[in-house]
């Protein structure tokens, strides 16, 4: 247990950027307190301590903030008994670069994740996680004005959704090929940040069990979705997801600096 303040994650609970910040502070061992904000009500500490309106964002001890989740992925690995990243600058370089492809990845499987959720008042209760009741009461209330705006803001529409869906296909394919060889993890025999991000922006539309906050099943979606995430789970690049989060999402590496 700390005997000082613990840094504390600002997230929305159900978002795959949240989960993969989470992932990367659980792994390390670090504790710290989530706090939980539903998507828009979001927008307010996003920009009070990261000069943005997106989380996730970690604020430590002292003041300092950390405001996406690929730089609090880079900071856990620092404080980690196995780092995510290679020491090597090239190994470094190519892990990045793939984080870069599969966090745009993930912008595609949350479109097609929104494309059920939004048309379906049912799973408004897998969204709240510990927000406060008045976003949560917003959300009820107004659910028909919240699905018009995040419709938008999203872009969830046909033709983004038919891009998003080969997008999905053409990355599960470009990740099965790396994994052809018979290699344990995305880069090799290490589990490093690139499969932590893989999994973590998989989980939208895989909806493994072990992720961080309850998620619904495949099995509840609407018709147009459910027969898609059927289908993607079967996938052996899928199936490689799916394996991370029941192998290594409660794996803890204690924090060195702990």
């Amino acid at each position: 247990m700390s005997a000082g303040p613990l840094p504390r994650l600002i997230t929305i609970p159900i978002s795959h950027y949240g989960e993969r910040a989470r992932w990367a502070l659980d792994r390390a061992g670090i504790e710290y307190i989530e706090e939980h904000h539903l998507q828009m009500f979001a927008w307010g500490p996003a920009f009070l301590h990261g000069g943005k309106k997106t989380v996730p964002l970690l604020l430590l001890p002292g003041g300092t903030c950390l405001n996406d989740s690929g730089i609090i992925l880079d900071w856990a690995s620092r404080q980690c008994a196995e780092p995510y990243y290679p020491d090597d600058a090239a190994e470094r370089r190519a892990v990045e670069e793939l984080e870069a492809k599969l966090v745009a990845y993930g912008v595609e499987t949350r479109r097609v994740t929104y494309s059920w959720v939004l048309n379906d008042p049912s799973t408004l209760e897998y969204n709240y996680g510990r927000a406060p009741g008045w976003q949560q009461a917003f959300f009820r209330n107004a659910f028909g004005v919240a699905r018009k705006f995040a419709k938008q803001y999203l872009a969830v529409n046909p033709a983004a959704l038919a891009i998003a869906h080969e997008t999905i296909e053409r990355t599960l394919d470009d990740v099965a090929l790396q994994l052809s060889d018979g290699r344990a993890f995305l880069m090799g025999e290490r589990f490093t940040a690139a499969d932590l991000t893989f999994a973590a922006m998989s989980a939208a539309v895989l909806l493994p069990r072990e992720y961080g906050v309850p998620l619904p099943e495949a099995e509840q979606a609407i018709d147009g979705v459910r027969d898609k995430l059927l289908e993607w789970r079967e996938h052996p690049a899928a199936v490689f997801a799916l394996r991370l989060y029941r192998d290594e999402r409660r794996r803890v590496l204690k924090s060195t600096t702990a």
